[in-house]
C-alpha cells in the first residue's frame, strides 16, 4: 500500500504543477493542451469552403452566360427568319395586280380588308415591329385599290363596307401621340365652346354676341371636321363622280306602260360574277352561323331567262360541303321542276332559271332557317345583303318575264305583304288561280327599299305567281308566260 500511495501522490503533484504552470505561463513552460477545434483549423476550413463556393458560382455564371448567348443567337435567328418571311409576303402584296373590273376589284379589296382586321400595327417589341411591316404593306395596297375604286365606281355595293374598314384601320394605324393629340384638341374645344356660350349669354352688345357665336361655331366645326374628315372623302368622291359621269342606275325600260319585256328589248350592261359575289358574302358572314359553314349551293343564274323559279333555301337530303354552282338540270328536285316546265310538247327548261333566296344547305325543316338566319338579329346584315344581291341578279342578270315564288315565306322579300318592303315591288292582280295569285309588277312601292338608288325597275310587266303549294303542269306555266 505504501508504494502505491507514494506513486499516486507523485503523479498528482506532477499534474497539478502542469496545470498551474499553464495558468501562469501558457503553453511555453509545460505540456500544452491542444483542442481539435482550434481557430487555425476553422480558418483553413472556411477558406477552403470559400474557394469551392467561388468556383461553383463561377461555373454557374459561365453556364448562365452560355445560355444567354445561345438564347440571343436563337432569338436573332428567329427574328431574321421572321423578317425574311414577312418581307417575302410584303413583296407578294406589293406585286398583286388590281383587276380592271370593279366587282373583281371589290372582291380583292375584301380579302385585304380581312387581313387588315386580323393583323396589328402595334410595335411594342422587335417581333411586333417586323410583323407590322406586313400590316403596313396591306394598308398601303388597300389604300391604293380603294383610290382606284373611288375613281371608277364609288357607288359599288361593297363601297360602304370597304370605306368603313379603311377608316378603322387608319385609326388603328395612328401613333399613340397623334391619338392623344386629337383627344386633346377635342377636350380643348369643350372649354372654348363653354366660353362662347358664356360670352353669348352675358353679351351687352352685338359685337360681343357675335364673337361668342363665332367661338361656338369654330369649336363645333373643329370637332365635326376631326370626326368626319375621312367620311367626307367618300361623299366628295361620289359627288365628283356624279358630276363627271352623270351616274344612273342601269335600266333597260323607260316606258311606263305595263308591257312584258321581250328578249330583243332586254340588253343587260351588268357585269356579273356569280361565284365572286357569293364568295364575298360567305367570307364576310359564314362564321356567324353553323348553317353557313357547309358552304353554299346555288343554281347558275348568269344570263337572261324568261322564267325564274324562286325557293327559300337549299332543302337537301345530303349536305355537299363546299361552294357549289350547278346547272338547273342537276337540281336535287329536278323531277318536280320538270313537271312544271316540261310536258305535252312544252319544253321550257332551257328558258328557266332557279334561285334560292338563301342558298344555305339544310336537312332540317324550314323553321331552322327562319329561326337561325332570317329572324336572328345577329344575321340581319347578311339577310339584307343577300336579298340585295338577289334583287340585283333578278333585275340585271335574269330579267325574267315570269317569276314563280314557291314558298310563301319568300313573299315578304318581294314586297307582297304590306307590312314588309324589302325589294319593294308594287303588284297588280291579274287573276286568282287555283295555284295562287298571278300578279304583274307595275313599279316600286316607295323609296324605303334595300336598293333605294334603283329608281326604276327593269321588271315592269313581269308576271309573278305567288304559289300556294298546289302542283301545276307545264301547260299552266306556258299560259302564264304568254298571257
Amino acid at each position: 500500500m505504501g508504494i502505491i500511495e507514494d506513486s499516486f501522490k507523485k503523479e498528482l503533484g506532477k499534474n497539478t504543477g502542469k496545470f498551474v504552470s499553464n495558468l501562469v505561463f501558457g503553453d511555453k513552460h509545460s505540456t500544452p493542451y491542444r483542442r481539435v477545434g482550434s481557430s487555425e483549423a476553422q480558418e483553413a476550413r472556411a477558406e477552403a469552403a470559400r474557394i469551392r463556393a467561388e468556383a461553383a458560382q463561377a461555373k454557374a455564371d459561365a453556364i448562365a452566360r452560355e445560355h444567354e448567348v445561345r438564347a440571343e443567337i436563337e432569338e436573332k435567328n428567329h427574328l431574321n427568319s421572321l423578317d425574311a418571311a414577312v418581307l417575302a409576303n410584303v413583296d407578294k402584296v406589293i406585286a398583286m395586280p388590281f383587276s380592271e373590273d370593279t366587282n373583281e376589284l371589290a372582291h380583292q379589296l375584301s380579302g385585304l380588308a380581312i387581313q387588315l382586321s386580323t393583323n396589328s400595327f402595334s410595335k411594342y417589341n422587335a417581333e411586333d415591329k417586323i410583323r407590322a411591316k406586313y400590316t403596313e404593306a396591306v394598308f398601303q395596297k388597300f389604300d391604293q385599290g380603294l383610290q382606284i375604286m373611288l375613281a371608277k365606281d364609288p357607288y359599288n355595293p361593297n363601297m360602304d363596307y370597304l370605306w368603313e374598314t379603311f377608316i378603322k384601320a387608319k385609326e388603328k394605324r395612328d401613333s399613340p401621340i397623334f391619338k392623344i393629340f386629337k383627344i386633346l384638341i377635342k377636350l380643348l374645344c369643350i372649354p372654348i365652346f363653354l366660353l362662347g356660350l358664356f360670352l353669348l349669354f352675358l353679351s351687352s352688345s352685338i359685337s360681343e354676341g357675335a364673337f361668342g357665336i363665332f367661338i361656338i361655331t369654330i369649336s363645333i366645326l373643329v370637332i365635326v371636321v376631326i370626326k368626319n374628315k375621312d367620311k367626307n372623302i367618300l361623299k366628295k368622291a361620289r359627288h365628283n363622280y356624279d358630276i363627271t359621269t352623270h351616274y344612273q342606275q342601269p335600266t333597260t325600260h323607260t316606258n311606263q306602260n305595263i308591257t312584258a319585256q321581250s328578249e330583243s328589248q332586254f340588253q343587260s350592261n351588268y357585269s356579273f360574277n356569280q361565284k365572286q359575289e357569293f364568295d364575298h358574302l360567305w367570307n364576310k358572314y359564314s362564321h356567324l352561323s353553323p348553317l353557313m359553314k357547309n358552304g353554299y349551293r346555288i343554281c347558275q343564274t348568269n344570263e337572261q331567262k324568261d322564267i325564274l323559279i324562286v325557293g327559300l333555301y337549299c332543302n337537301t337530303d345530303h349536305i355537299i360541303n363546299g361552294r357549289t354552282i350547278y346547272p338547273l338540270s342537276q337540281h336535287e328536285r329536278i323531277s318536280s321542276l320538270d313537271y312544271n316546265l316540261n310536258g305535252a310538247g312544252d319544253n321550257l327548261q332551257n328558258h328557266a332559271a332557279y334561285m334560292d333566296l338563301f342558298p344555305i344547305q339544310s336537312t332540317s325543316a324550314q323553321f331552322e332557317i327562319l329561326k337561325e338566319i332570317i329572324q336572328n338579329p345577329k344575321m340581319f346584315d347578311y339577310v339584307v345583303e343577300q336579298i340585295s344581291l338577289n334583287q340585283t341578279i333578278i333585275e340585271d342578270v335574269v330579267c325574267p318575264k315570269l317569276i314563280i315564288i314557291q314558298d310563301n315565306h319568300s313573299w315578304a322579300f318581294f314586297g307582297k305583304l304590306p307590312e314588309f318592303v324589302w325589294m319593294g315591288y308594287e303588284f297588280q292582280l291579274i287573276e286568282k288561280t287555283a295555284y295562287g295569285d298571278l300578279c304583274r309588277i307595275v313599279g316600286f312601292r316607295s323609296d324605303d327599299r334595300i336598293q333605294p338608288d334603283r329608281k326604276q325597275t327593269n321588271l315592269i310587266g313581269t308576271k309573278v305567281l305567288f304559289h300556294q303549294g298546289i302542283t301545276f303542269p307545264a301547260t299552266e306555266t306556258k299560259k302564264w308566260l304568254n298571257l
